[in-house]
């Protein structure tokens, strides 16, 4: 073991007792309702296959309680910064409990990673995307149609430039992730510094706030900057569009769903912050019951955001009914979860001694929601691709018109989702390798690694520095 120490923070490398003696765990309940979400966006986003008015398909069903759950559902992409928020702030808690982190490598990884997913959602959307047509200065279903560069190829037969609204002003459910990312790492490294991370009530507190504060101005900002960003778009001044876009812009800006991140934050500090199981199901239940009643006060009081605003950020009402269900169904999933260890999932391989031999025990099979969640990246930049590749190259060669069947249509995107079943199923026996999500993973450890060797080499040529040896 070598052990390298500077002043009062100490790097270990080497060392046996430091690997991980317990299998990385993850908890089943984030990845099956990420694969729920993926799920329902691979379903719905089946729909806009349909080649009729859908802003008139839309408009027609909306007294039809199965379509207002449907509209209502398609607009929970906040459920991934969600899932993300608690995700990514158990990681850093845990390295900050462990000593393998400080506040350089947190932010540099978390900026890193989240100029990869902003990145990576743009270029590839352009290159693959399904045609959208409204945002920024129109209605759903309205104004010019966007084509992506081989997509649009497939479908009209000729190449289309690279469009500036879908490219710079449309954010994602990935730019939304990525940016806040870099908001809430930096609030936590602030938090986590000089062992802050202990303060778990503290650190909950200031969270809250700062996230209900984001979710209550949210609606007013809003309302006051979305003129001025559509005013910014008509006279081509783009600077201003992009800036103002990050916040208030189509379809998941920063505004309200940074705010969603940071809940996201709390749930995942009081998991590692071994809050009692207790407190978190009382709060977490009382904070989403507000929420839920002030969403259903609104609905009746407002009435339903109008359909041709889908493509817009969300109005109060549903902000306050998305976030109130989301922590609720979170709180339960994971509180069962956490209350029984041997329910999470664990990465390595398991050994188990049959008449004196040690024997790779078989894997269980992984419910395909679960199998979802852990290609959730992937699915969410190639669904769309996928589905269209079969429309255009067979079905429609073979079924001439048939898109134009509600019923077809909507059967298609089951057979869709089959077929991705059957995808991740057969990837995930190589290790995910290749998928966007593995490719997330090397990333990340790529970074790690490099910020550990750097750091080794900085420490051992300080002269200051004190090398001792042991076995």
């Amino acid at each position: 073991m070598i052990i390298i120490q500077q002043s009062t923070y100490h790097v270990i490398t080497n060392s046996p007792d430091k690997k991980e003696s317990k299998s990385s765990t993850r908890l089943k309940s984030l990845d099956s309702l990420r694969g729920f979400a993926i799920f329902c966006m691979v379903l719905f986003h089946g729909f806009q296959l349909l080649e009729m008015d859908l802003m008139g398909v839309a408009s027609s069903l909306t007294d039809n309680p199965a379509a207002k759950v449907i509209e209502f559902m398609a607009r929970m992409a906040g459920i991934f910064v969600v899932i993300s928020g608690i995700s990514n702030s158990m990681s850093i808690y845990s390295r900050y409990s462990k000593g393998t982190t400080n506040g350089k490598k947190v932010i540099i990884e978390s900026f890193i990673v989240g100029l990869w997913l902003i990145v990576l959602e743009r270029v590839v959307y352009r290159l693959i995307d399904r045609p959208i047509t409204g945002g920024g200065i129109y209605d759903f279903d309205k104004g010019p149609t966007y084509y992506s560069l081989i997509l649009g190829y497939l479908e009209t037969g000729v190449f289309h430039p690279i469009p500036l609204y879908p490219t710079f002003f449309l954010s994602g459910a990935l730019s939304m992730m990525g940016l806040s990312l870099m908001f809430y790492s930096v609030l936590l490294v602030l938090l986590f510094r000089n062992d802050g991370y202990k303060r778990n009530h503290r650190n909950l507190l200031i969270v809250g706030i700062l996230a209900t504060c984001i979710i209550i101005i949210s609606p007013m900002l809003i309302d006051i900057l979305r003129p001025v960003w559509v005013q910014a778009l008509i006279d081509g001044n783009y600077g201003k569009a992009i800036l103002i876009g990050i916040f208030v812009g189509d379809s998941d800006p920063m505004l309200p769903f940074l705010g969603f991140a940071l809940y996201g934050v709390m749930i995942g500090i009081t998991i590692k912050g071994n809050i009692p199981k207790k407190n978190f199901l009382f709060f977490g239940i009382l904070i989403s019951t507000i929420y839920i009643i002030l969403g259903v006060i609104g609905y009746r009081t407002l009435g339903e955001p109008p359909v041709a605003h889908i493509l817009r950020s969300l109005p109060i009402q549903t902000t306050h009914l998305q976030i109130g269900i989301m922590i609720l169904i979170l709180t339960i999933l994971i509180y069962f979860e956490i209350s029984d260890e041997s329910e999470k999932i664990e990465e390595t391989s398991k050994i188990v001694i049959i008449e004196g031999k040690k024997v790779k025990k078989k894997q269980n099979r992984i419910p395909f929601l679960q199998l979802f969640g852990k290609f959730s990246l992937t699915m969410y930049l190639l669904e769309s691709f996928v589905g269209s590749v079969i429309k255009l190259l067979i079905l429609d060669k073979i079924f001439p018109g048939w898109a134009q069947n509600i019923a077809l249509v909507v059967g298609f995107s089951f057979i869709i989702v089959i077929l991705w079943i059957f995808i991740c199923k057969v990837w995930i026996k190589f290790g995910q390798i290749g998928s966007f999500d593995w490719m997330t993973g090397q990333i990340k450890k790529k970074v790690r690694k490099t910020l550990i060797k750097k750091e080794l080499k900085i420490t051992a040529e300080n002269p200051n520095t004190i090398i001792t040896t042991g076995s």
